[in-house]
């Protein structure tokens, strides 16, 4: 079995239609590239220009209520519960137990 030498730049196992995909995609980056460029000569990235970018993200914490609340709104909650939270330090049970003191 004879085997063509390699040449220096080329990869072993890789046919010459690769290479010419390459060449051709090279020559349209450059291209591309050089309209960018042309397109952010005029604008001015300035204080104001800065300031004025939309960049905030929502929190980790928004996002994950986002995806809870796409397959329902949660249910509303009164703004003051019937019961303390467990472990409320001002209890009623504590006031009665100070009184008897």
């Amino acid at each position: 079995m004879a085997s063509e030498p390699i040449h220096e730049g080329d990869q072993p196992g890789r046919d010459d239609h690769e290479h010419d995909h390459e060449r051709d995609y090279d020559d349209h980056d450059d291209h591309d590239h050089e309209q960018g460029d042309r397109a952010w000569d005029d604008v001015e990235l300035d204080a104001d220009f800065i300031r004025a970018a939309g960049t905030q993200e929502p929190s980790a914490r928004a996002r994950m209520l986002a995806a809870r609340w796409r397959e329902g709104a949660p249910d509303p909650q009164p703004w003051r519960s019937d019961e303390p939270p467990a472990g409320w330090f001002f209890s009623k049970a504590r006031r009665r137990r100070r009184r008897r003191r």
